[in-house]
């Protein structure tokens, strides 16, 4: 529908037109502003930065037609996030308790048709969501943990994975145990298909907790022996964790350059960086191009 307003995006006639049809969405009919939604996330791909101007008149869009027409909010939070990093970071605080609330509403009534949709445009958010992401921590576990039998397989999969890719944007800190216990126990669970996807996440909080993963090796260990998994990267960062001393202050730098824990996070962010953006599937896609990753020793 919006096809021919790709010609005009090199111009200012567009801007002209923007403040027409968000006049518009906000006066029709519901049918026909939510086809109109639909619309502006392709407008956006186009457009790109110069949609920063009406960011806050497309966010109110989002938030009146949020319990109506999920998906197609969804999918533009997704573009508006790609395209306007830094000026969504701002937005952020108000739109994580609605990603929370999706999560939480598709566990109660077992409709997961939005989540994926979801788990993606979390992860676009890139850096914009690090000061925040602990807030979706607890409803990503309680996604995961085996105790919630009735949670699909692959829906489980998807929240592991979505995991994975926000983790290296947070301050692990005192979150460590409320995330790794979960993990373990879907890598002692029976569902094989998991474990692999488990320990892989668990490998990303190692590395973002550095020597203090020594603490949770053993159970780990045991667990990875009791299913025969053979696992290099988990392998590499038990003995790291067990075998890196800590530096006096005047050797620090030097530490910093040749540990085994700085190349781990160099190869981490690498993995990150080198990623494709997120699509509506999470599990098609990967993430965001910019992480943050902190190294706690001690």
């Amino acid at each position: 529908m919006f096809t021919w307003l790709v010609s005009l995006t090199c111009s200012t006639i567009w801007l002209q037109v923007m403040p027409v049809l968000l006049n518009i969405m906000n006066s029709t009919d519901e049918a026909l502003s939510v086809q109109l939604l639909c619309e502006m996330e392709n407008l956006v791909k186009y457009v790109r930065q110069h949609m920063r101007r009406f960011l806050p008149d497309l966010l109110a869009l989002v938030h009146s037609h949020w319990s109506t027409a999920t998906a197609p909010c969804l999918n533009l939070l997704r573009e508006l996030s790609i395209s306007l990093r830094d000026d969504f970071k701002a937005y952020v605080p108000e739109l994580l308790p609605k990603f929370v609330a999706l999560i939480t509403e598709a566990e109660r009534t077992q409709n997961y048709s939005n989540l994926g949709r979801a788990l993606g445009a979390l992860e676009a958010l890139g850096t914009a969501v690090t000061e925040h992401v602990h807030l979706v921590l607890h409803a990503l576990t309680r996604l995961i943990n085996p105790a919630q039998s009735a949670t699909p397989v692959e829906t489980r999969r998807l929240a592991i994975r979505s995991m994975r890719k926000l983790l290296p944007r947070m301050e692990l800190g005192g979150y460590a145990s409320a995330v790794l216990h979960p993990l373990m126990k879907v890598l002692d669970g029976p569902h094989d298909e998991l474990r692999r996807e488990a320990l892989d996440t668990i490998c990303v909080c190692a590395v973002l907790m550095g020597t203090d993963f020594a603490l949770f090796v053993p159970i780990i260990r045991k667990a990875v022996q009791r299913h025969h998994m053979k696992h290099e990267w988990f392998e590499r960062l038990a003995q790291a964790s067990y075998g890196v001393k800590p530096p006096c202050m005047s050797d620090a730098e030097d530490w910093e350059s040749t540990s085994a824990w700085a190349s781990e996070v160099d190869n981490l962010m690498a993995e990150q960086t080198t990623a494709p953006v997120p699509a509506a599937d999470p599990g098609e896609r990967g993430h965001g191009k910019c992480v943050h990753v902190s190294l706690r020793s001690q």
